[in-house]
Formats: structure tokens, sequence, C-alpha cells
């Protein structure tokens, strides 16, 4: 392949030539053009900073760059432009620029590209960074399910009222602040994960976390810091959050 340049920059070109000249001489001239038609006009107009678009060539770069030359494979090459198409306002962000380009790459790896769908960049274009990042915490945990507290007050009728947001339980840390529960949602309406009340996970290492919260809070409440009235009870209910098999793929090609 002769050239490669999404973006008419003799920097960006360098950048993005030595990783894409081994995808083949037809699929790469077609990239060269598509990729000028959907990116140029952004820059032209001022859509989308010099550096924000040289920085996307770079990741691409990088992330094609790592697929073994003979794994590198243009046959899902229509469904690759599609996600450049899709990327196009939302490059101001540089998680999503990383995201992107790491999906991208995905697209041109015959390792994984049978399973390379078009929903995959659809999902991307419209997700918020707040969700893609929770996407990266999730994946991070110990095997990319996450435990939930919800910590509340039953009386003797049985009500229960709840004292605090439902807080996730991450390895490193916990979010009980009620700022997740929105991108949860999205995450779930999108088909990405799953969220499960009244029902844990067992393991020696999800029943440390869940055992530390409760404890950490029963202890807290012996100066009744939760404002448990005499006829009431602290209750903890447990749940969890994990990808679907949907999600567990898309978060493979995005991360």
């Amino acid at each position: 392949m002769s050239k490669f340049s999404p973006i008419p920059d003799e920097t960006s070109n360098a950048l993005l030539k030595p990783a894409a000249e081994s995808i083949g001489n037809s699929a790469g001239t077609i990239f060269d053009a598509a990729f000028n038609l959907i990116l140029s006009p952004l820059k032209k107009y001022n859509i989308r900073k010099d550096y924000e678009l040289k920085d996307y060539a770079n990741k691409i770069s990088t992330n094609i760059s790592s697929i073994p030359e003979n794994n590198r494979d243009p046959s899902k090459l229509n469904l690759v432009l599609k996600a450049v198409d899709d990327s196009k306002f939302r490059l101001d962000e540089e998680d999503m620029r990383t995201a992107f380009a790491r999906l991208i790459a995905q697209g041109l790896d015959n390792r994984v590209n049978d399973n390379f769908y078009p929903a995959y960049s659809d999902i991307l274009s419209s997700m918020s960074v707040k969700e893609a990042k929770l996407i990266r915490k999730i994946y991070s945990n110990y095997h990319h399910r996450v435990p939930t507290e919800e910590t509340c007050a039953k009386n003797t009728h049985g009500s229960r009222r709840g004292l605090l947001a439902k807080t996730y339980l991450f390895d490193n840390s916990e979010d009980g602040t009620g700022e997740l529960d929105i991108p949860i949602d999205l995450l779930q309406h999108s088909g990405l994960i799953r969220v499960y009340d009244n029902q844990w996970l067992t393991g020696d290492h999800y029943m440390t976390l869940y055992n530390s919260y409760e404890e950490k809070w029963r202890y807290a409440n012996k100066t009744n810091v939760l404002n448990i009235s005499s006829d009431e009870t602290l209750e903890f209910i447990e749940g969890y959050v994990m990808f679907t098999d949907f999600g567990d793929s898309f978060a493979n090609f995005i991360l």
C-alpha cells in the first residue's frame, strides 16, 4: 500500500503509514480515501482540533502495529470504516479516541474479528465517557464482577427504607455516591451488563468485600449514625453487577 493518510497532514500520515502498509494495497487505498472523506471536513471546519486528530491517528497506528503482520486482515474493512464514521463526533475526549482506536484495530485482527459486530460502534458512539470509564472499571474487577450493597432499616412489620445509596464494591475502592446509578442503568439498557439484587457472589474474594462493608457500618451504627429508630434493625441487601456475553465481548474490543 503506497499511502495511508486519514488526516491530510504529513505528521499524521507518517504516524499511520507504517502500521497500515501490511493490510494490502487495495484495502489500503479504500481505507485512505474513506478516512480522508470522513475526517478531513472535521479539521477543515474546526469541528475537531488538530491535536485530537493527530492523537487519534497515533492511537490507531499503535494498535494496528501491535497486531502481528500475518494476522492483519482487511476482510471486515466495511465495518471498520463504519466505526471510523461513527467516531467522528466523539474525538474530543481522549477516552473515546482510545476506545475507538482499539475497536478499529480489533476489526483488522483475524484472531478476533469474526466477532466484530456493527452494533459495537453504534453503542460506543452514543456512550458517555462516564459509561466508558465504568466499563473499564468493571472489566478490571475480579472476574469482571462487582459486588453491591444496599443498606436499609427494617421495621417490625417487615417494611424497609433505604439509608444509603447503593454501594459498588470495586476491588480497590467503593462507590456509594449514587453517581453510578444512571451509567449503570444506561449500560443495562444497552444490553452490556446485568444487575442482580438480593443475589450474591460466592467465593472468598467477594465474601471479604461484602463482610468488610457490613462490619464497617455495623460498627459505625453503634452510635446510631444512620438514625435507625428503636423498632428498626439494620439490614444489608447484597447484589452484584456483571457483563452479559455481549457486554464481555464488547469490552474485549474496546479495552
